[in-house]
């Protein structure tokens, strides 16, 4: 699974990347990019070998599905937002 934290320690904030390309599955994901544990509390930056970029490339907001979070019922009013967000068509 491939977690990353994006706000303050303690706070919780985080972008889950369940899928990607032709990796549907977290398992799979993890699998073919070859993150294992050694990540696991890392800074997503060069040195650790995993970061994030902006590249300038803008995703149309017409192309970005929003739906209800999958297996949180624990979650109470919070299972229900549209916190879930998908590229259109992949």
């Amino acid at each position: 699974m491939l977690n990353v934290v994006t706000d303050d320690e303690d706070y919780p904030a985080a972008v889950l990347f369940r899928g990607a390309g032709e990796f549907t599955g977290p398992g799979k994901l993890t699998k073919g990019l070859r993150i294992d544990r050694r990540l696991n509390s890392r800074a997503a930056d060069e040195a650790a070998g995993l970061w994030l970029e902006d590249r300038g490339y803008k995703v149309q907001r017409s192309h970005i599905e929003e739906t209800p979070r999958i297996g949180v019922d624990y979650a109470g009013d919070w299972k229900e937002k549209p916190y879930r967000f998908l590229l259109k068509g992949f």
